[in-house]
């Protein structure tokens, strides 16, 4: 379960901290994981993808083999898989943050949502906020926006969006995985 709390962890950032890959690094060392009931946890969770990211991103940043096959067991859809390889998230660039466009660990994350249904909820959520994601913005409760500035928040997060779309197609046209 502590990968599994690694892979829950990663995300948020979308995979930029790499303490959660060296403690998966770590996991995998000193061989203190059950890999036969990893998987089984994973699904029931709904981890799985998060797993498959930091299993991927574990196998590319260092010399720990990571088997194929529970690679293969967590992967997630075809075209899920080659938009997070794209994002070639195991590129450890000291100049990351630079390069990566606002708005990207939340397109990670609705990559990784286990359900499709969820992940939609999460982009409409992300769109159009409601007072919880206004909190997370930093507005606090006795001083929530006005209609007219989440208008214009929404209007900033669908750019964010778009924008994010087209690196993704960007980097979906010159990354073969």
């Amino acid at each position: 379960h502590q990968l599994l709390h690694a892979a829950a962890s990663a995300v948020v950032d979308g995979f930029r901290d790499l303490r959660r890959i060296e403690d998966a690094a770590y996991l995998f060392k000193n061989g203190a994981l059950d890999l036969e009931s990893l998987v089984p946890a994973a699904r029931e969770q709904g981890l799985e993808t998060l797993l498959w990211c930091l299993l991927n991103t574990l196998r590319e940043m260092s010399a720990i083999q990571v088997p194929q096959d529970l690679i293969d067991a967590l992967a997630p859809g075809r075209f899920r898989q080659r938009c997070l390889l794209s994002l070639a998230l195991g590129k450890a660039d000291i100049n990351r943050s630079r390069h990566r466009p606002a708005g990207f660990g939340a397109l990670v994350y609705w990559l990784c949502c286990p359900e499709r249904d969820t992940s939609h909820a999460k982009l409409l959520a992300y769109l159009f906020p409601d007072k919880e994601r206004l909190l997370e913005l930093g507005y606090t409760p006795d001083s929530l926006p006005t209609r007219l500035v989440r208008i214009w928040t929404s209007i900033r997060t669908t750019l964010t969006v778009l924008k994010l779309t087209g690196y993704q197609c960007w980097r979906l046209m010159t990354h073969r995985p």
